[in-house]
């Protein structure tokens, strides 16, 4: 589960964090900050969105 830190704009609490971090801990989530990270973190930080994909690919095999 991605958590996402503060960005240039403020807080982005569309889901509360303590909801998030509830629901990563119950879903048993390993979770990664990404900070400086919009809503949309795929396109405010593309290339730690693709690290990330990389390393989940590379450590199920």
């Amino acid at each position: 589960m991605y958590r996402r830190g503060g960005n240039g704009f403020g807080q982005d609490y569309n889901i509360p964090p303590k909801a998030e971090q509830w629901m990563a801990d119950r879903a048993h989530a390993k979770t990664v900050t990404i900070n400086n990270a919009s809503h949309a973190v795929a396109v405010s930080r593309p290339a730690a969105v693709a690290d990330l994909i990389f390393r989940a690919a590379r450590d199920t095999r």
